[in-house]
């Protein structure tokens, strides 16, 4: 085991939170540059007869395709000079009503962005791009944090736009076969048994499973900045391994030396580029509705990895955020710091 003693906590507390059925299921892995510790505890579902986790499941990341992908290939993007910081995102999507966002404004969820939009399931996969070039501003770019999808599926056409091909083709080429991530990506196809189901919806037609779960994304043809990426335990442990190592990978570099230094210096509301981050301790985390997250101490050089279907068979159980602070607060070792 990497750390005895805290491997050994955080085992006996996400075993706690399945017996309290918080989550059914949890595949989780603890990290350092060298080694990983894998674990599969529990079951898909709530029912005896759901098959246990086992190391072949897919889980649909959510959110974490925002740092997973498009994070990443920003930077890389950055550090190659293809991209600035301080770009309008209107230079590269013309259709975008405000010139004054930047780069950086989206990527530290600064923009002024709503979060959302209303009524997202009434919308069509027109309406949904229209409404996201014209959206009216929350605040003056740069003034105020909001987390917001928008900004990411902006980024998401930034990036198709300036590589010339869809995202799936940009992660692929530039993140997942480097990387070795062999079951990472959009709208994947595999065996429906293979994918975590994360959600059961009438509006849906029931069971949402191997189908992308965010529906502006599912708009979008499985396909977003800020949503869509599928992909396995191992595939993540890759990804992660790749980021303690400052962006080496097996002597690939993946994310050039000037494109962590980004992520190590720049800071605003509790964020750094993409990530949440206290940076004076070397911390960053992000999560994903679904259930899944990720976290890492870069200075440690170790990390925590974290999936769950935290959604199934509703959303309205909500436990389990809390019961995830809880586990990241036992990863890092501080209970002060607010997750």
């Amino acid at each position: 085991m990497i750390n005895d003693k805290r491997e050994t906590n955080l085992y006996q507390f996400l075993k706690q939170t399945i017996n309290q059925k918080m989550v059914s299921g949890i595949s989780y892995s603890v990290l350092n540059q060298n080694e990983r510790d894998l674990f599969y505890l529990g079951k898909v579902g709530q029912k005896i007869s759901s098959s246990s986790l086992n190391p072949n499941m897919i889980y649909d990341l959510a959110s974490l395709t925002k740092v997973v992908g498009t994070t990443t290939r920003v930077l890389q993007l950055l550090a190659n000079g293809q991209i600035n910081l301080f770009d309008s995102v209107s230079k590269y999507v013309p259709k975008f009503h405000h010139s004054e966002i930047t780069i950086q404004n989206l990527l530290l969820h600064n923009s002024g962005l709503p979060n959302d939009l209303a009524d997202v399931h009434q919308l069509t996969r027109a309406t949904l791009i229209n409404k996201i070039f014209s959206t009216n501003l929350k605040s003056q770019p740069g003034l105020l944090t909001c987390y917001s999808d928008l900004g990411y599926i902006l980024l998401g056409w930034v990036i198709e736009k300036i590589d010339n091909s869809s995202l799936q083709d940009s992660f692929a080429k530039h993140i997942f076969v480097p990387l070795e991530m062999k079951d990472t990506g959009y709208n994947l196809k595999r065996d429906k048994s293979l994918f975590i189901p994360t959600e059961i919806q009438k509006q849906r037609g029931g069971l949402i499973q191997g189908e992308v779960h965010d529906y502006k994304a599912l708009l979008l043809n499985g396909m977003s900045g800020h949503a869509g990426l599928f992909s396995t335990l191992l595939d993540l442990c890759h990804f992660t391994t790749m980021l303690l190592n400052g962006g080496v990978y097996k002597n690939k570099i993946i994310i050039p030396k000037t494109g962590m230094e980004l992520l190590n210096r720049i800071q605003y509301g509790g964020r750094s580029l993409g990530w949440l981050c206290n940076l004076e301790k070397s911390q960053y985390w992000h999560t994903g509705f679904t259930g899944t997250s990720i976290t890492f101490n870069l200075k440690q050089q170790q990390a925590f990895i974290c999936l769950t279907n935290r959604t199934y068979p509703t959303r309205s159980n909500t436990q389990w955020i809390d019961a995830r602070k809880q586990a990241f607060a036992i990863f890092f070792n501080d209970s002060k710091e607010k997750f």
